[in-house]
């Protein structure tokens, strides 16, 4: 399980609720991009 400080990234607190996060990783060639969105659940 990842833990979060529950702010965003200036500092200010976030509700709690769903959000979606995307996640891009680029390879170390360069020609490949793995890309990923899924669901958080934020509960404080």
């Amino acid at each position: 399980m990842a833990q979060k400080s529950g702010t965003n990234e200036n500092g200010s607190p976030v509700a709690s609720g769903i959000y979606l996060y995307r996640i891009s990783i680029k390879s170390l060639e360069g020609n490949e991009t793995f890309v990923k969105t899924a669901k958080l659940i934020m509960l404080k």
